[in-house]
């Protein structure tokens, strides 16, 4: 494992093989042999895993070529492939925020204020 450059706060985390980066990253257990499987046919010399955690980047002369994210693994020009044993955190429905009907001047036709009064003088 080796970081870009200690200046910066914000640095790439760089690794040699797959193994140390889905150390690195928690990959469940029952998902890495899924990881090995699906890169095995893809032409890669490096990983890094960005500042913010999303995903392991699998690269080819400096491209990425494929992401391993938590819940599935993109591959450039292929199918996305699910990754056992993930469950996504429930997000909550959304909630449509009730808005009181909206008043308007009958003379202006804008928008009232909240105090009911039109602000222009007719």
């Amino acid at each position: 494992m080796s970081v870009s450059s200690a200046s910066q706060p914000a640095a790439r985390t760089y690794f040699d093989d797959l193994a140390s980066a889905m150390r690195f990253y928690r990959v469940p257990v029952e998902a890495q042999a899924t990881v090995r499987s699906t890169l095995q046919g893809i032409v890669h010399d490096g990983f890094y895993v960005p500042p913010s955690r999303p995903y392991i980047a699998v690269t080819r002369q400096g491209r990425v070529v494929a992401r391993v994210h938590m819940g599935h693994i993109g591959v450039v020009g292929a199918a996305r492939v699910e990754l056992p044993g993930y469950r996504a955190r429930s997000r909550g429905a959304r909630r449509a925020h009730p808005h009181a009907p909206r008043q308007m001047c009958p003379v202006c036709r804008l928008e009232l204020p909240r105090t009911g009064t039109c602000d222009r003088v007719h």
